[in-house]
């Protein structure tokens, strides 16, 4: 039997089940509005995880699950795609929800997420996956962790020599980030997250976020802005990666997420990162276009040419 050569890459943070309802005419408060209504696999990094899984990556994902319906729908999809064995079922807890109004060019209203589970996301849940996590070659983590589990995994990173990518979820869960980002081989965040994460005022230059967050110890960092252009640092360039221009959005969700997942892989072949976060906008407009968090006509082939065609 031969060894799988490809890296392991080990998924840490929410996986949710995700309500989408969109709305047919512009929101009127305090009455019954009439919307079209979607359900779906969400979780940041469980997004992120299927996103890597479909180009073709080795991902084992680390998330808890209540002992309910949600739970085993999550289990029952993703396994196609992931190792789940490191997945905890706890009992008595509800499975992540997340529900999104959206209007009808797809732009978000309204996000609400019932999450409480990730709260158990800890330095306990940390230290007992370390045996798997030994096995891993990098290590992603969305912002669901507590900043106990966020010291204990860059801590562990740090002593292992893994490379550890931290994804932000929204700015507010950025201060469950320490401000020492020592260990920390790539974050990934919007314009929102950073200007949360340091304190700064609307408006910020991307560029300078992101050397904020090497200046504080992280060794690469890549900061999104919509439709404007990505900024990125690494050990050995900065710039500017142009966002492909999208028409006709369908829906907004999962975005952020497949840009991640796909800079991420690319990181995994070995790309550099510029052309990584490239590869990771193509994705990004692909699934813009499509209704799903996850577009289900993703693999590295038809990715590649679309990331050829932004060249």
């Amino acid at each position: 039997m031969h060894k799988d050569p490809r890296p392991l890459i080990a998924a840490i943070g929410g996986a949710s089940i995700d309500h989408k309802f969109t709305l047919f005419a512009p929101l009127s408060k305090e009455t019954s509005n009439p919307v079209a209504k979607g359900i779906s696999q969400g979780g940041v990094i469980r997004n992120v995880a299927e996103n890597i899984a479909r180009l073709g990556g080795k991902v084992q994902l680390y998330t808890l699950i209540g002992d309910d319906a949600e739970g085993d729908i999550i289990v029952d999809y993703n396994k196609d795609y992931m190792d789940m064995s490191e997945v905890n079922i706890i009992e008595g807890e509800t499975t992540a929800n997340y529900i999104a109004l959206v209007k009808e060019d797809g732009n978000l209203v309204y996000g609400l997420a019932a999450m409480e589970i990730f709260e158990q996301l800890n330095e306990e849940f940390i230290t007992s996956h370390l045996p798997c996590l030994e096995k891993a070659e990098y290590i992603v983590a969305d912002m669901n962790l507590t900043l106990d589990a966020f010291y204990a995994l860059i801590n562990f990173a740090k002593t292992k020599s893994k490379r550890l990518i931290i994804i932000g979820v929204s700015g507010p869960k950025m201060a469950r980030l320490p401000k020492n980002l020592d260990g920390i081989y790539l974050i990934i965040t919007n314009r929102d997250e950073g200007e949360a994460y340091f304190n700064l005022s609307e408006g910020s230059d991307p560029l300078e976020l992101a050397k904020a967050y090497q200046q504080a110890g992280a060794t690469n960092a890549v900061v999104t802005n919509g439709a404007n252009p990505t900024a990125y640092v690494s050990e050995e360039a900065e710039g500017l990666v142009p966002a492909k221009k999208v028409e006709n959005i369908i829906d907004v969700t999962g975005a952020g997420d497949s840009f991640s997942g796909a800079t991420i892989y690319a990181l995994s072949r070995g790309w550099e990162l510029g052309e990584a976060i490239l590869f990771g906008s193509a994705n990004a407009a692909g699934t813009l276009k499509s209704p799903l968090s996850v577009r289900d006509d993703l693999s590295y082939e038809q990715l590649l040419k679309e990331y050829n065609q932004l060249k």
